[in-house]
């Protein structure tokens, strides 16, 4: 990433009085005390924090109020890769009152997209939701139901575009799942189970509802922290969820 920036730092016209942009190879997560740290997190500094992924959003925050920047905005995301006893309910007003206990499935679903969307592009994710159910279905039938559930990885879209015969042979060449069907065997089987899938996909869009609900719980305590080490902090939208779901961020800039 930083080869591409001073790439683009060549290639691109300055406008007039432009200032040097340097490029620091620094972790600051691993001691928030660091010398470095203290250096580029200092109290003439304004630090920007975009696609802060997982535990990365909280160690942003930490120490950007603990060595005193002058200012701070934070992007989050990714909030399936925190670890929920050591990366939620940091403020001591949720450890106090009664926080929310959240585990692999509530991050996860902190995650999802929050978009609106079309008509048509709801009814591809119902196709979708389909062939996902459907063939996990499927795999439960060759190893049985006590297996652990066998994460089969997302599929590129076309490949929803056409029958789910097409798609489930794809999907088991990928993970060496056997192939025990026919195309029309496969077809039959998801007419077979057209009830159950419709249930749960209904099942899920109530499910959904819930997730914009606890990533908001997750930012609010974030805001609630950065208050209890004296910041001003806000939580705003700052544009469309249609740009990206996660246009939610957290700032603070200290005026003096």
């Amino acid at each position: 990433m930083e080869e591409i920036g001073k790439k683009r730092l060549d290639k691109f016209p300055k406008p007039d009085g432009h200032k040097s942009v340097e490029f620091i190879n620094h972790d600051f997560s691993i001691d928030l005390e660091d010398s470095k740290n203290k250096e580029i997190f200092c109290d003439n500094s304004f630090s920007l924090g975009l696609h802060t992924c997982g535990p990365l959003a909280v160690k942003h925050m930490q120490v950007a109020a603990k060595h005193q920047s002058s200012g701070m905005l934070n992007f989050g995301c990714c909030y399936n890769k925190l670890t929920p006893k050591s990366d939620i309910n940091l403020s001591n007003f949720a450890k106090e009152n009664n926080p929310l206990e959240f585990g692999r499935d509530s991050c996860t679903l902190a995650t999802r997209g929050h978009q609106s969307m079309t008509y048509e592009d709801f009814e591809q994710k119902r196709k979708v939701k389909y062939y996902r159910y459907c063939l996990q279905f499927y795999i439960d039938d060759i190893y049985g139901q006590d297996k652990d559930v066998m994460p089969i990885g997302d599929a590129h879209k076309r490949l929803y575009l056409g029958d789910f015969a097409t798609y489930a042979k794809s999907k088991c060449h990928e993970n060496n799942i056997p192939i025990n069907f026919s195309d029309e065997e496969f077809e039959e089987y998801l007419k077979k189970h057209e009830v159950i899938l419709e249930t749960l996909f209904l099942c899920d869009i109530i499910r959904w509802q819930f997730g914009r609900a606890l990533e908001l719980y997750i930012l609010i305590d974030r805001v609630m922290m950065l208050e209890e080490m004296n910041k001003e902090a806000k939580l705003m939208s700052f544009f469309d969820e249609e740009e990206s779901p996660r246009n939610m961020g957290i700032w603070y800039y200290d005026k003096e």
